[in-house]
């Protein structure tokens, strides 16, 4: 099948796709004028997009991630380009630098949730929902009714009752009345003999982990798996269901659906997660619960790192929101001179793509487009079962995508 030349693009987008993932990659072009795809690249070296952009003269800006071997690929093929690093990889990169530093803080953040779960209460409410939702087992409730049926069949037989009277009057067989009649005292069903489970040996530090807030069974099960523990998922998320079940209802996950009934008022809890923290410090205050803001609070208090980590992220998504170009030389000074090694590693990478860092602030293309676009592509590698070679692949997303700009023209 022979593809139309398209006419030369001015501005582009350039991304990686992943052919096999976390094995091979390759690279996709997109026209961001046209929103469009123009070509696709069997890998993401430097020397590929260099020689696509010799052979396509005429582009005058190149919008990218951080990558380095695209940043070289553009200064060799079109030395005049404008390179623009997209500004969603750049705030994902100052994300990843705070929450890597918070993975170093975990002593403080365990402190922050303590005090912030004291003063709501939460650690109470707890005890006391087990305590009052503790409810007799199905072999407690049995014995007590054998105990009963034991008492009755005595009190009968001493005003005088046969042992049929007593057997019709409570339903019972015969030879259980002459046995309940034999012994004084009731003899109870004992307590089956618990199998040895592999979760008992992380029990301990199921139940610190439970007490101090963290009641995801999925991150129970990775915290414990680095500990030795060999066992399922599920198993976990079992084993904690009636901890769960005790949890006062403003602990418990709220259910969604159409019959739900209306979630009640209730602290909130806080856990001492790097993720988390770092989401909620860089959050604006006013979207915060009154947790999360005494959460926020207690950290920035604690540690002077954190609170000069959260002002320098703050400030640097500020910058990126407003275009704010002439703040950015001073922010940059001062991630320079940073006493946060995360901080500092980011600064100099940022340095080494001034430029392109500098020219997001300027104009307004950005990956968005192509990130499209690689999802419209890999919704056709897997059409196509992922068998067909890469040469059938860049026919059939060319082939669509000027179809689909010919109709939006």
């Amino acid at each position: 099948m022979q593809l139309s030349t398209p006419s030369a693009p001015k501005v582009i987008g350039v991304d990686d796709w992943a052919t096999h993932k976390g094995q091979s990659y390759g690279t996709i072009l997109v026209d961001l004028e046209r929103r469009s795809t123009i070509d696709l690249l069997p890998d993401r070296e430097a020397s590929s997009l260099a020689a696509w952009l010799k052979q396509n003269p005429g582009v005058e800006f190149i919008s990218r991630d951080r990558a380095g071997a695209y940043a070289d690929g553009a200064r060799q093929g079109a030395p005049s380009a404008i390179q623009i690093a997209d500004r969603w990889h750049i705030l994902a990169n100052m994300t990843a630098a705070v929450e890597r530093f918070l993975n170093t803080k975990h002593s403080c953040l365990s402190q922050a949730v303590g005090q912030v779960n004291k003063t709501a209460g939460a650690a109470e409410e707890l005890r006391a929902g087990v305590a009052d939702m503790k409810r007799p087992s199905k072999l407690e409730l049995w014995n007590e009714r054998r105990r009963a049926r034991h008492e009755q069949a005595h009190t009968l037989h001493r005003q005088g009752a046969s042992i049929r009277a007593i057997s019709q009057e409570l339903r019972m067989h015969r030879r259980t009345v002459r046995m309940m009649l034999k012994v004084e005292t009731c003899p109870e069903r004992a307590r089956p003999s618990k199998r040895q489970s592999r979760i008992d040996r992380h029990l301990e530090y199921l139940s610190r982990r439970w007490a101090e807030g963290c009641h995801n069974s999925a991150q129970l099960h990775r915290e414990i798996s680095s500990k030795g523990y060999r066992g399922s998922e599920s198993s976990v998320r079992h084993f904690v269901a009636r901890w769960r079940a005790a949890l006062p209802n403003g602990l418990k996950r709220a259910r969604t659906g159409p019959n739900s009934p209306a979630p009640e008022n209730g602290a909130k809890k806080i856990v001492a997660s790097a993720r988390l923290a770092t989401w909620l410090l860089l959050r604006d205050a006013e979207k915060l619960e009154a947790e999360e803001r005494a959460f926020v609070e207690h950290l920035v208090e604690m540690s002077p790192e954190i609170a000069e980590a959260q002002i320098l992220a703050r400030e640097f998504n500020r910058i990126l929101k407003q275009r704010d170009r002439e703040a950015l030389p001073s922010w940059m000074e001062r991630m320079s001179q940073s006493r946060i090694r995360e901080m500092k590693s980011l600064a100099s990478g940022l340095e080494r793509d001034r430029a392109a860092v500098a020219a997001a602030l300027e104009y307004e293309w950005s990956s968005g487009p192509t990130e499209g676009h690689i999802n419209r592509l890999k919704t056709l590698k897997r059409a196509m079962y992922e068998r067909a070679k890469f040469d059938l692949l860049r026919i059939r997303v060319l082939a669509g995508s000027k179809r689909g700009a010919g109709l939006r023209q």
